[in-house]
């Protein structure tokens, strides 16, 4: 199976190409546009064609080249948790339609500049900051006794965002935390078109985290976390944007050895923890040295071993989450061409 790194170069007519870590979204022209709408029976909204990667972040930076089957794997994922959310009344999600396991087909939306993480578990950067002696999170105070991997008394909330509104004391330079009441006081700046959205997507969180965790139950995985991301569609309702609920955005531990007393991760969080015994913690966590760790990022090498042991957390949760088997692709980018030229989508 070979791996695609690049997706910033594909012959699509577009305005704007938005690439992050591990995607692109190229914004179709209005008359592409138009065509698509059409194509999937629905009214006007600007359209993206989403093309997924197998690139590994962690910690702000990209590592390696590439992890097989990761981008279908998260696209599988995020696709299966935005249709239950969906047909549970959830919420409703940007994806349009999937014409290949590496793209979405999305209506654009307009995000909101913050995500919001919500904690079943003392764990991850939580924990880290827990044990130098932190004890608010989100805006909420924990009592002193609680345990590294311990379940919280109840899910926690804890939004963040990278700069872009500006507040005081707020980092610019990495994911920041910030609480419930700053995102109130920032409102408008937040890009919330009504102060009730805000505890609408507190709902949307708490109940889509629940789905996770009685779901990853029968799948034999203990929910610890996770990220949403949320933003309005043309119509002005509150969606789900991104992904969801994957090992990418998530964190997973196996229930058999969680009740075992073990911690055996079953998502991103265990090459986090990886690169943190290899690497100068500092230099991972100090938002202050980021150019130094996107060097540091740049010059490590993962050993095979590690890509092949996250490939298969990857295959293996997709296929406990959807009951589906990952596709094989041997040539990911001339398989993508081939539908975005049935689609008549390459210029």
């Amino acid at each position: 199976m070979t791996s695609l790194t690049q997706t910033d170069n594909f012959p699509i007519p577009c305005h704007q190409i938005h690439n992050g870590k591990v995607r692109s979204v190229y914004w179709l022209d209005e008359h592409h546009s138009r065509d698509m709408c059409s194509h999937n029976g629905i009214s006007y909204s600007d359209i993206g064609i989403m093309i997924i990667s197998d690139r590994l972040s962690a910690f702000e930076c990209l590592w390696g080249n590439g992890v097989p089957g990761k981008g279908a794997a998260l696209n599988a994922i995020s696709l299966h948790w935005f249709q239950e959310f969906q047909r549970l009344g959830i919420g409703d999600h940007h994806i349009i339609s999937t014409p290949h396991p590496l793209v979405w087909v999305v209506q654009k939306a307009k995000p909101l500049k913050f995500e919001g993480i919500i904690r079943h578990y003392m764990a991850g950067s939580m924990n880290r900051l827990y044990a130098k002696g932190h004890r608010t999170f989100g805006g909420v105070k924990l009592p002193e006794w609680i345990s590294p991997n311990q379940k919280l008394p109840e899910p926690l909330i804890t939004p963040t965002t990278k700069g872009i509104v500006d507040i005081p004391t707020v980092s610019t330079h990495e994911d920041a935390p910030i609480s419930y009441s700053q995102i109130v006081t920032y409102s408008q700046d937040f890009g919330l078109l009504e102060l009730g959205d805000l505890s609408r997507s507190y709902e949307m969180m708490q109940r889509a985290a629940q789905v996770l965790s009685d779901s990853l139950e029968l799948a034999g995985q203990v929910f610890v976390d996770t990220k949403f991301e949320f933003g309005y569609n043309h119509k002005n309702q509150l969606i789900f944007i991104d992904e969801v609920g994957t090992p990418d955005s998530s964190r997973f531990w196996s229930l058999k050895e969680y009740e075992k007393g073990n911690i055996v991760e079953a998502s991103k969080e265990g090459f986090r923890q990886y690169l943190l015994s290899n690497i100068d913690p500092d230099v991972l966590t100090d938002p202050q040295r980021m150019d130094q760790r996107k060097q540091v990022a740049l010059d490590f090498e993962v050993p095979s071993s590690v890509i092949a042991d996250i490939s298969t957390i990857y295959s293996d949760l997709a296929f406990a989450i959807t009951g589906q088997i990952l596709p094989v692709m041997d040539n990911p980018r001339e398989e993508i061409m081939q539908v975005l030229g049935d689609l008549s989508l390459l210029t």
